[in-house]
């Protein structure tokens, strides 16, 4: 699992939650949750093993070949399995050390969205508190920003039949 962060801006402000450009009437918020996502590691460990496996058959290949050809050969055919090597386990390194996402989810009386998705345990359960002393009290206010996880693609569609769409 892969995902970009960036910072979102997060406030209350006359009884509505925003969200960057996103509004929530604090008096249509019937619940707040949080969730965690976790990253598939288990995963990640099979992905390295298909390879590593994958990559030791065609060195065993390149090697039995290169014997029959020449030193040089079987020397490259070495080199680039190392470096192939190097590069998996970089990969690997990587993604065992994906951290764990938290959502914040808002429910109103229609569906549930996820309003902000962030590395920071401590500052999704603080929003949500936040959020949550908000909706007791119409005359709080506050603003800040948190950093905010988008995973996979990013789809919005408008209007009825729409088709596609849009990455990024």
């Amino acid at each position: 699992m892969t995902h970009r962060t960036d910072l979102v801006e997060v406030k209350i402000k006359q009884q509505v939650l925003w969200v960057g450009p996103d509004a929530y009437p604090l008096r249509g918020v019937t619940a707040t949750r949080r969730a965690v996502i976790l990253p598939d590691r288990w995963n990640a460990v099979k992905s390295f093993l298909k390879s590593l496996l994958v990559l030791f058959v065609l060195l065993i290949i390149a090697v039995t070949v290169g014997e029959s050809v020449s030193d040089t050969v079987k020397e490259l055919a070495m080199s680039l399995g190392m470096i192939l090597c190097v590069v998996l386990i970089v990969v690997l390194v990587k993604r065992l050390r994906t951290p764990e996402i938290y959502e914040l989810i808002i429910e109103t009386a229609s569906s549930a969205q996820t309003v902000v998705a962030s590395p920071n345990f401590m500052r999704v359960g603080a929003l949500d508190n936040q959020i949550m002393e908000a909706i007791n009290n119409p005359q709080a206010e506050f603003q800040l920003q948190i950093e905010n996880a988008h995973i996979g693609d990013r789809i919005t569609q408008h209007g009825n039949h729409t088709i596609g769409k849009k990455v990024g």
